[in-house]
């Protein structure tokens, strides 16, 4: 099955990151490369890549319009030839931020996309943080919603999270934290490259970490 988007090469020497920031680069489990991170030219996140890819353990690959914002996020198995889709979340802007998404399976694009599993609206506060996450599911009208709490600080400004201060890794794993839990080692820039507890990004668990410093 193949999708209509335009998704952006990690190839390029022009990556605006500063020389003290560090971006998450390689996960490892048992000290065995796991999954590896790829980036943009402008430095956001372009694809995830499993060592082992299968049912279960999905892979990502992030799409961006001309204006370098993220349009949506596809979940599932990518090969040089085809993707196997698992969900794919489109997102909708306003004033060049995200308000709302709506989230296809795989079976919703075989059919041409006209139907959908859920949609979404969502709340920021004044460091453009999601604090609210208001869903309503296709199939039987579910209605929840989410809340999220953080501390004071700006999340994007001397970040030392396994994520960064990335702001499209920051926003589709709901965490602005500018620290971690459970961290028992670090690298020499302060980022967290063990952990006693596994950080769960997406749908991996991650253990340990290695990152790009530039």
């Amino acid at each position: 099955m193949s999708i209509v988007l335009t998704s952006c090469s990690s190839e390029g020497s022009d990556v605006l990151i500063l020389p003290s920031e560090c971006r998450l680069k390689v996960v490892l489990k048992d000290s065995v490369p796991y999954a590896e991170f790829f980036y943009t030219d402008w430095g956001a996140p372009d694809r995830i890549e499993l060592a082992d890819p299968r049912t279960g353990q999905w892979e990502y690959l992030f799409y961006y319009d001309q204006d370098k914002r993220l349009t949506a996020l596809l979940t599932g198995l990518v090969s040089p030839d085809d993707t196997a889709i698992w969900t794919l979340e489109k997102y909708v802007y306003e004033n060049d931020v995200i308000v709302s998404d709506t989230l296809f399976r795989e079976e919703d694009l075989a059919n041409g996309g006209g139907n959908y599993f859920r949609t979404g609206k969502y709340s920021y506060d004044t460091h453009k943080r999601i604090i609210e996450y208001s869903l309503v599911e296709a199939i039987d009208d579910h209605k929840d919603t989410l809340r999220y709490l953080y501390q004071p600080e700006d999340p994007f400004v001397n970040n030392h999270s396994i994520l960064g201060g990335n702001k499209e890794l920051m926003f589709v794993n709901r965490d602005y934290n500018k620290t971690n839990q459970g961290v028992v080692a670090t690298n020499e820039l302060g980022y967290p490259t063990k952990f006693s507890t596994s950080y769960a990004f997406l749908g991996i668990n991650i253990l340990a970490a290695n990152y790009d410093c530039r």
